[in-house]
């Protein structure tokens, strides 16, 4: 019988032990994740200062502390693991840091595109579908249109994919128009074409015809698109101005003066 109870209370340390340990590595795991966003922070950072490298690591370190959280074998987060009520900030912030490396190895020099094409995957996981989708539709618009994109078509592919209006020609155009055509020509169908009988014909005729165009554009050569760009340009300026509707956003913004 002694024996027995010298044993037992020879276990009661080694649990204790056991239990602090735990409960050490517990606090320490809940630190990491409550400081996860300055990793967001640092990494927006380094982005803008075109620190790439480091942006990479601050946002890969998040990605990882997100995982660790949520018990996820590396690169297996998705949207299905998160509360959408009370985690969408956290889904919003997963969807921006995809997005933004995305960008960087768009940009990047590499034989494969195997990075570029992984978090251009999860971006598209964390983008359809969910209450954000055309946020993100519009992210890929402006740098599609404004960045001069290595990876044009898969980009394009997928705008096409989240993208919502069915603007096919406008679409495959977005290289080579104004950054504001495409929104001025979807402000003319809701606003102009959709109000009337020809209108709505002239719309159900355009979704026909409008993605067979739209492939024959995206295998012109590229000074054959500027031309059609250019002139979708002009054919836009000429609706502004023979038709009345909210066009606000074709109005450049006012330089200020630099003190």
């Amino acid at each position: 019988m002694t024996d027995v109870k010298e044993v037992k209370e020879s276990k009661r340390p080694r649990s204790k032990i056991q239990a602090s340990l735990d409960k050490a590595r517990e606090d320490q795991r809940l630190d990491i994740f409550r400081k996860r966003v300055d990793h967001v922070k640092q990494g927006l950072s380094a982005f803008d200062n075109n620190r790439h490298s480091d942006a990479i690591k601050f946002f890969t370190t998040y990605l990882r502390i997100i995982e660790d959280w949520k018990d996820i074998s590396p690169s297996g987060l998705s949207p299905n693991r998160f509360d959408h009520k009370k985690e969408v900030a956290e889904i919003l912030l997963i969807n921006a840091v995809y997005w933004t490396l995305v960008k960087i190895y768009d940009k990047a020099q590499s034989p494969t595109g195997k990075e570029f094409f992984q978090y251009l995957e999860k971006f598209i996981v964390f983008s359809k579908g969910l209450p954000h989708q055309k946020l993100s539709a519009e992210h890929l618009r402006i740098y599609i249109s404004q960045e001069k994109p290595i990876h044009k078509d898969a980009l394009k592919n997928v705008y096409k994919m989240i993208g919502t209006g069915g603007c096919f020609i406008a679409t495959s155009l977005l290289d080579v128009t104004n950054e504001k055509t495409f929104l001025h020509l979807r402000n003319f169908r809701d606003q102009v074409l959709s109000k009337s009988l020809f209108g709505k014909l002239a719309i159900r005729i355009y979704y026909v015809i409008g993605p067979v165009i739209a492939k024959i554009l995206d295998k012109l050569p590229n000074g054959v698109r500027v031309f059609f760009g250019k002139t979708l340009d002009l054919l836009t300026r000429f609706c502004s101005k023979r038709f009345r509707y909210e066009a606000d956003f074709l109005k450049k913004p006012e330089r200020t003066r630099s003190t």
